[in-house]
């Protein structure tokens, strides 16, 4: 996702992701939108690598 891909996890705050979820469904540039059960997906893709990471030991 090149909207998160800059941000170190270790520095990923709940608005980078209110960012990435408003840019789906509402694009700036001649994109169509992503639909809301979309981005609902991606969201719960993010929740679930995030959690992981926290069992992990990478974020706490």
């Amino acid at each position: 996702l090149p909207t998160l891909g800059r941000v170190p996890i270790r520095r990923l705050r709940p608005d980078h992701l209110e960012a990435l979820y408003d840019s789906k469904l509402h694009p700036t540039d001649d994109t169509r939108p992503s639909a809301p059960k979309t981005v609902l997906e991606l969201h719960l893709i993010i929740r679930g690598a995030l959690n992981d990471a926290v069992r992990r030991g990478i974020v706490s």
